[in-house]
């Protein structure tokens, strides 16, 4: 299901971690390291039941600190992080393959999860710091004893910089007292931070009443709520408008596997024309409007935690995503191959007809009232499109997927209106809902007049509801 590359990828930096360890509980030497304790808090965060899964991130982050530690901050480049981490050929070449930056940012993504809950307590903060990969290791004070309380009435306190500073290997931090001063600074300091502090609330507040009113709450908060939980990851996956291109040029449907192992790139209609030296539609890294309009209304949801959803390309999701993560799937399995992994055992399935382009949705138990087949194609004067909507389980029932489907983009942006602004929605969440007050797992297929590239109001044509 994964690419080769991805597979090796994971397996080298399983490899690479684990030998990282090794070095550092004593079978080899890692020059001095063992007791820094930057290192040591490096160590621990690896070994935490946050990265106990993301052998990726755990070996990039103790690549990248090793070295740092050492004062080898020449070899923290993507070029050699690609190289000795992800096991990349020395020739590779980073602006085709965004494997570093990718992982980079979801690293950061992690460790802010991490020091807001499990490691909360560390008094040494890691931080990889935006452009670049050289990580920081700050300083965390603990809260302030009553002594120091009393001290400062007496003016005899430390300075802001104090909270998170860098840590230097045999150098304790340092408290900069002012002896003196009197209980007044100390008043006007904290005036200043409550005025401070007054002005960002209300921001936030500002912000999630303007939020709160552009989506008031309503029964579709049940699905967000199940495909965003408070300790998982939600990958949010865009349509790859590259493949579908080029499924257009070849007249084909690229399958799951093709796609995970990336051997449709050998095809005769993947390949550059003679002629010209621009890049084959198959490689090229492009979604759809609609696509990014479903992203862009789905970040307005005032119940949904950010630092708990990533924005992912099709071609960056692994095997292991499928498995232990809730996904959102956005576009039809012509232009989101990881699709198909889920819509094999759907009642509903989008099938591509490359000779007759054409997309047909397939309904394998109709229904009274239902048809077998429900077909868009281009020259139908009546622009009937179709869009899906299914809600299911991830491959090891540990999390949700949710596919959103459409014949065209037109259909994606009804099923995006559909989820987000109609009433209908709310009525199929509580006929979802099980008497356990449990959602769930449902398809819904939707009609709407496709209208200079977008779409008219849609309509539910057929539904399932699948009981636990």
């Amino acid at each position: 299901m994964a690419s080769p590359s991805t597979v090796d990828s994971d397996s080298h930096c399983r490899a690479q971690k684990s030998d990282i360890q090794d070095r550092a509980g004593g079978s080899k030497s890692l020059s001095g390291l063992e007791t820094d304790p930057r290192w040591l808090s490096v160590l621990r965060l690896t070994n935490s039941g946050s990265f106990a899964k993301a052998s990726r991130l755990s070996s990039l982050l103790l690549y990248i600190a090793e070295r740092s530690l050492q004062g080898r901050t020449e070899e923290i480049t993507e070029q050699q992080i690609g190289v000795h981490v992800f096991g990349r050929p020395t020739n590779y070449n980073p602006g085709d393959d965004n494997i570093v930056r990718q992982t980079a940012r979801q690293l950061r993504q992690r460790l802010a999860l991490y020091y807001q809950e499990e490691g909360r307590s560390e008094p040494i903060q890691v931080v990889v710091p935006r452009g670049g990969y050289v990580p920081q290791f700050l300083r965390t004070t603990e809260p302030p004893t009553a002594s120091e309380l009393t001290n400062a009435e007496y003016g005899l306190v430390g300075t802001a910089a104090e909270a998170a500073t860098p840590v230097r290997e045999g150098v304790p931090p340092t408290r900069v007292t002012r002896i003196g001063q009197r209980s007044r600074k100390i008043r006007s300091s904290l005036l200043f931070s409550f005025g401070v502090l007054f002005g960002v609330s209300l921001a936030l507040l500002v912000g999630l009443g303007r939020s709160r009113l552009l989506h008031p709450p309503s029964e579709t908060d049940k699905l967000w709520n199940v495909l965003f939980t408070p300790k998982e990851q939600t990958i949010v996956v865009p349509g790859d408008a590259g493949i579908n291109m080029y499924g257009n040029l070849a007249r084909t449907q690229v399958d799951i596997w093709e796609y995970g192992s990336g051997s449709y790139l050998s095809k005769p209609d993947a390949q550059t024309p003679l002629g010209f030296t621009w890049a084959p539609f198959a490689t090229r890294r492009y979604t759809t409007i609609s696509d990014l309009k479903f992203v862009a209304t789905l970040l307005q949801l005032p119940n949904i935690d950010r630092s708990r959803m990533e924005i992912r390309f099709a071609r960056d999701i692994t095997a292991q995503d499928l498995k232990d993560s809730s996904l959102i799937l956005i576009g039809s399995s012509n232009y989101d191959p990881w699709i198909q992994v889920f819509d094999k055992n759907q009642n509903f399935k989008m099938v591509y007809n490359g000779a007759e382009n054409s997309i047909s949705v397939v309904n394998n138990h109709p229904i009274k009232g239902e048809q077998a087949r429900y077909t868009w194609s281009e020259t139908d004067p009546r622009r009937i499109g179709y869009s899906l909507i299914s809600l299911t389980d991830n491959l090891e029932s540990t999390g949700k997927v949710l596919l959103v489907e459409g014949t065209t983009m037109g259909g994606v942006d009804a099923a995006t209106d559909f989820l987000f602004h109609s009433a209908q929605m709310g009525a199929v969440i509580r006929s979802a809902m099980g008497k356990n007050g449990q959602l769930s797992n449902f398809e819904l297929l939707l009609e709407t007049t496709i209208y200079l590239g977008g779409s008219m109001k849609a309509k539910v044509i057929a539904e399932r509801i699948h009981p636990a």
